[in-house]
């Protein structure tokens, strides 16, 4: 039977989170729309054997890869490789899905018919009972738009945790970087390219985990994992600057490589003043070669680093 979604869970040593987020998606409304493929990213616990159990246990809907270690962006592209479903979601091992609003998105992607569907999200914070909406404004819900002309608006919210595509628009996108963290801007910019019409399904699918100590956006590890941090802002930095895009499109993509930039920034500057060397290396690629992106790079910091020609970043560290 064909099937109208393929979710792709990106797994790594998530032994204890499979038994918790995995029956999310096992409502029978649904159960023989969609794919699951549990992509073991050379775990060292015991996620293989608990993948394969959901296989035996849901043979026509729970698929897993079995890969040696790549890092995120490595299982997100073998999903998208053999991905059979019309469309395509990617979500971590840790997260889920609310099982009422998860049934809403797949009937109304067996009737739409559009390159992408974005629904709100809620932010789950790790160990309480607390969730924070993330809903977009300014939108119209249940009805098809024109990608280019609501761009602009889309915010913060345009993230992994609010987006489907059609899976043939993610085989037409670069590969996602391999052994690197923070890929999930690659994996909602890349796609801008192609991307034509949009549909807006109030919803809010995805429960997103936040709070963990172990996540990569906790500061320790953004501190420790920086260069993989940079290497995926630049990638984003080239990609807005390198391809032909629309107005809109272009301007969408400048303001998220910005804020990205200015992310390396923020976290560079947590580190003290010992790390002023390896912002100005950073800084002077993107003055040489990206100039109008550098300019743009948001926040009173970014302005007086620009204005001192970096002279004032020790003391800027201290703040």
């Amino acid at each position: 039977m064909e099937k109208i979604l393929t979710i792709t869970i990106p797994s790594y040593n998530v032994e204890k989170y499979l038994d918790e987020t995995l029956p999310h998606y096992f409502d029978e409304r649904v159960l023989p729309d969609i794919e699951i493929l549990i992509v073991n990213d050379g775990s060292k616990d015991n996620t293989l054997a608990i993948a394969n159990g959901y296989h035996e246990k849901y043979p026509e809907s729970v698929f897993v890869i079995d890969k040696p270690n790549g890092g995120h962006g490595s299982t997100i592209n073998a999903g998208i490789a053999a991905a059979h479903g019309k469309y395509f979601k990617v979500i971590d091992a840790d997260d889920w899905v609310d099982t009422e609003s998860f049934v809403k998105l797949i009937d109304t992607l067996k009737k739409v018919d559009t390159d992408l569907v974005l629904t709100p999200f809620e932010r789950v914070i790790e160990g309480t009972d607390r969730k924070e909406s993330v809903d977009f404004s300014g939108v119209e819900y249940d009805k098809v738009c024109d990608f280019d002309s609501v761009i602009g608006g889309l915010e913060d919210c345009y993230q992994l945790h609010s987006a489907t595509f059609r899976t043939d628009i993610m085989r037409k996108i670069p590969a996602i970087s391999e052994n690197c963290f923070y890929v999930d801007q690659e994996y909602v910019l890349y796609p801008v390219r192609f991307v034509k019409t949009v549909y807006f399904l109030n919803a809010h699918v995805y429960q997103y985990r936040i709070g963990n100590a172990g996540q990569s956006m906790a500061v320790a590890n953004l501190q420790k994992n920086r260069k993989m941090h940079q290497k995926v802002t630049m990638n984003m930095v080239r990609y807005a600057k390198e391809m032909d895009f629309s107005e809109n499109k272009q301007s969408f993509l400048n303001k998220r490589a910005s804020a990205l930039v200015y992310k390396t920034l923020e976290i560079l500057l947590s580190m003290g003043k010992s790390s002023k060397s390896e912002w100005v290396q950073f800084a002077d690629v993107l003055k040489e070669k990206y100039p109008d992106i550098y300019k743009c790079v948001p926040g009173k910091k970014a302005a007086l680093l620009r204005m001192s020609g970096n002279a004032l970043y020790s003391i800027i560290s201290k703040l």
